[in-house]
């Protein structure tokens, strides 16, 4: 048989493993790349957590957290069912699931890291640059 060469191009690469249950949440660690270049992959460390539990019987949490060689990020989103979906809703307050209107409120907090090129070209004067304050976002999001 003929065996065909690698392509010219560069061919890139996603592998994610997971685990998770129910009552602990959800790890994963992800890395993408290139092939041939391992300086150019990244790799995430994910953490998800949704409580089955409601606030006060109707908003429901969703805790995130993330970290990569250049940045950490953590958020906090809370979900509520308007309108519950097509589907049959069990007893109580429906889940915030987009089968029908949900409303989300999230809160986000975002800090980059700066790479060793970044720390070694940094003068010794203890100054702090805009990049090494952390970002703030908060969405709401009407979901039909």
């Amino acid at each position: 048989p003929r065996r065909r060469p690698w392509p010219a191009e560069a061919t890139g690469y996603l592998t994610q493993v997971a685990v998770g249950a129910p009552s602990f949440g959800e790890v994963s660690l992800v890395q993408h790349g290139v092939v041939g270049r391992p300086d150019d992959g990244v790799r995430r460390l994910r953490y998800r957590r949704r409580w089955r539990s409601k606030l006060w019987g109707l908003w429901q949490p969703l805790a995130s957290f993330e970290a990569s060689p250049r940045n950490l990020a953590g958020s906090l989103r809370w979900s509520r069912a308007l309108m519950p979906g097509t589907e049959e809703a069990p007893a109580g307050a429906p889940d915030a699931d987009g089968t029908g209107l949900d409303l989300h409120f999230e809160s986000k907090v975002e800090q980059s890291l700066p790479d060793e090129r970044a720390l070694a070209s940094r003068s010794g004067d203890g100054s702090a640059s805009d990049d090494a304050l952390p970002t703030f976002e908060q969405k709401a999001e009407l979901v039909i």
